[in-house]
């Protein structure tokens, strides 16, 4: 996960997950959101047939 903002908005990246970006105004709604997307996109995933990222060791990140 990546994190980034100001003092309007933050935002977070999943990097293994293609699409998996959202924001907030505030760390914990940016967190919840990247929560839910993360969510929804693996379902679509999953219901598509695609394999499933596999996570980037945290040693790398």
């Amino acid at each position: 996960m990546r994190a980034w903002g100001n003092e309007d908005r933050v935002g977070i990246q999943i990097p293994d997950i293609p699409g998996a970006v959202t924001a907030g105004d505030t760390f914990e709604e940016a967190y919840d959101a990247a929560v839910e997307i993360v969510q929804i996109l693996l379902q679509q995933m999953e219901a598509q047939g695609l394999d499933l990222p596999v996570p980037t060791s945290v040693n790398k990140i």
